[in-house]
């Protein structure tokens, strides 16, 4: 279908100043891949609040105690 006959040349041109790629897969990445994630699975970060974000939680409860219609605009600023 192609009758340019420049295309044929410029193919050989590109192959020739590209250099050749070995695509062979030299190893399995995957017991790689399960060991990073076993590593991510121990490893248990806890989690440490400041004694401010342990004042706003206490006021968003309260808000939420006393004016139970706010839970939404609450909810929406979170």
């Amino acid at each position: 279908m192609n009758n340019n006959p420049i295309q044929p040349e410029l193919k050989e041109l590109m192959k020739g100043s590209l250099p050749q790629m070995d695509t062979t897969l030299q190893r399995d990445l995957w017991p790689q891949v399960e060991a990073r994630l076993g590593e991510r699975k121990r490893r248990v970060v806890p989690v440490r609040l400041k004694w401010w974000e342990w004042a706003l939680a206490a006021g968003d409860l309260g808000a939420a105690y006393y004016a139970p219609e706010a839970i939404p605009a609450l909810l929406y600023h979170i």
